[in-house]
C-alpha cells in the first residue's frame, strides 16, 4: 500500500476550506434562488380560496414563491369578482405575471368584449378550454360530455376568435 506524503500547511488548509466554503455558498445560494422562483400556478388548482377571498389567495400564491399565474376565473367582465384593470393591478403589486387565463363561456357574441378584458387584465394568451358556449355539452345524469355542431363548425369559430385575438 502506498502513502500520500501531503504536507498540512497552514496555506494547504486554508485552500482547501476555502474551496469547501465556496462550494458549499454556491449550493445553498442556487437553492435559495430556485426557492424564490417556482413558477407557475394555474388559479383552478385552489379554485375555492379564490372564491372565498380572492386577495388573500394571491397574496398567499406571491408569497408562495410563484411568478405566473394562469386564472380561471372570469365571469360577467370581471376576472375573481375585480374588473380587470384592478385584477392587473393587484398582481402587479404582489409581483405576479399574468400569462393565461381559461374561459369557457367565449362566444362569437362576447369574444370582442372577452378580448379586450383579457387584454387590460395583462394575459398574454387567451384559452379556450372547450368548444365554445352552445357547442359544448354535457349531460349530469349520465356523466358525458360531448359538442353540438361539426368539427367543421368548431374550426370555423376557432378561427374567427383566433383572428380577433391577433388583432386585438
Amino acid at each position: 500500500m502506498r502513502k500520500h506524503n501531503i504536507q498540512m500547511t497552514p496555506g494547504f488548509v486554508f485552500k482547501r476550506v476555502t474551496r469547501l466554503m465556496l462550494c458549499i455558498t454556491v449550493f445553498f445560494t442556487s437553492v435559495a434562488s430556485a426557492q424564490e422562483k417556482i413558477g407557475g400556478l394555474a388559479l383552478y388548482t385552489v379554485r375555492e380560496d379564490m372564491r372565498k377571498n380572492p386577495v388573500e389567495t394571491l397574496e398567499k400564491v406571491a408569497q408562495t414563491g410563484y411568478s405566473y399565474i394562469e386564472a380561471a376565473g372570469y365571469q360577467n367582465g370581471k376576472f375573481y369578482g375585480m374588473v380587470p384593470s384592478a385584477f392587473n393591478s393587484q398582481l402587479k403589486k404582489l409581483g405576479l405575471q399574468p400569462i393565461s387565463t381559461h374561459q369557457g363561456s367565449v362566444t362569437l357574441e362576447n369574444a370582442d368584449a372577452m378580448i379586450a378584458d383579457v387584454k387590460a387584465a395583462g394575459f398574454k394568451y387567451f384559452v379556450v378550454p372547450v368548444p365554445p358556449m352552445g357547442m359544448f355539452k354535457y349531460n349530469r345524469e349520465t356523466n358525458k360530455m360531448g359538442m353540438e355542431g361539426t368539427v367543421g363548425d368548431l374550426a370555423d369559430i376557432l378561427e374567427t376568435l383566433g383572428k380577433k385575438c391577433h388583432e386585438a
